[in-house]
């Protein structure tokens, strides 16, 4: 029996494996096209020059030195590479859990196109934060900090999901009533400090690590839609999380803290509708959460929760290839 678990974990491995390389190579080669931000990516490697000062994360930057100016080589190592990271530790934490095959469906389908295919220093850095929450949910706050640390040498949004790891104790309790109550405060804090002086104090704190913050405040549907009430986005997991209230205590303990992530970024998607770049970014990265914690619903609501799942991803991939046409 050992034996053939020890077996069955190999062919994943070697799965997973073979499919990070593989969709790795179709980013590196722009099978699907260039990217809308392709083309500053593209300008940054080929203008950067060391030591040169820039808007970009200190861990891309990095990045992009040890391929041009040590390896000599040219963007698609980039992509290739950014694609090779980011989405093989995301694999490594989907293939983790008993429902691999459908999660790693969903993530190719959702997130793929929208990190690796285009936010290339997000899809280094949310993956380094995905494994900074699931430290924090099993206990193991020393690896947490660290991968969080890391992301944000990425990309610096990935900070604002830490003030929810300080609390991932008090989160994953089996009381729902005080589980609120801490997140309630802890969404209390983050929204009066990213509201103080209206947004003036936030800003002037953040332009220093990204200058076209003001720009983003300045023209709010500049890059983004302002937010609505129920959209598209958000009319399935407003649902997905009303039943996971419901049925809170089903929800795995370890599983509980991607549930509160769930509940952050549709809160924080509501509450930084002045900002919609930054509202739009957390909520996009917040959506891995699902993937974790929706299978632990039970009976016929996990399958109602598993079917509206995978129609709205399927419609926010078409709505995004075909209809907003992110690869030209």
């Amino acid at each position: 029996m050992a034996e053939m678990h020890l077996c069955v974990c190999r062919k994943r491995k070697i799965f997973v494996l073979v499919l990070v390389l593989f969709m790795s190579v179709l980013a590196g080669y722009k099978i699907f096209g260039e990217s809308r931000d392709y083309y500053n990516y593209s300008y940054f490697f080929d203008e950067y020059r060391y030591p040169m000062q820039t808007r970009m994360e200190p861990g891309f930057v990095g990045l992009v030195y040890l391929i041009k100016i040590i390896l000599k080589s040219n963007i698609q190592l980039l992509l290739f590479m950014v694609s090779c990271i980011g989405l093989g530790m995301k694999m490594l934490i989907i293939s983790r859990y008993r429902n691999w095959i459908i999660m790693i469906l969903w993530y190719l389908f959702l997130l793929y196109p929208l990190h690796e295919l285009t936010q290339l220093r997000l899809a280094v850095g949310s993956a380094f934060l995905y494994w900074s929450i699931y430290y924090f949910s099993e206990g193991n706050r020393r690896n947490g900090h660290a991968m969080m640390f890391i992301s944000s040498l990425f990309h610096y949004s990935c900070l604002v999901l830490y003030p929810l790891m300080l609390l991932a104790e008090r989160v994953q309790g089996n009381s729902v009533k005080k589980s609120l109550i801490n997140f309630a405060v802890l969404i209390l804090f983050v929204s009066s400090f990213m509201f103080w002086n209206d947004n003036a104090g936030f800003v002037s704190l953040f332009r220093n690590f990204n200058p076209m913050l003001d720009r983003y405040v300045g023209d709010a549907s500049l890059y983004y839609d302002i937010p609505t009430i129920v959209n598209s986005k958000t009319v399935v997991t407003i649902f997905l999380i009303m039943i996971g209230f419901k049925f809170y205590k089903k929800i795995g303990t370890s599983h509980r803290l991607w549930f509160w992530v769930s509940v952050y970024g549709i809160t924080m998607y509501y509450l930084l509708n002045r900002i919609p770049v930054l509202s739009q970014r957390i909520y996009e990265m917040t959506m891995f959460s699902y993937l974790i914690w929706v299978f632990d619903l039970p009976g016929i609501y996990r399958h109602v929760g598993v079917a509206a799942f995978t129609v709205m991803i399927i419609y926010l991939f078409i709505d995004m290839v075909y209809y907003k046409s992110y690869f030209l």
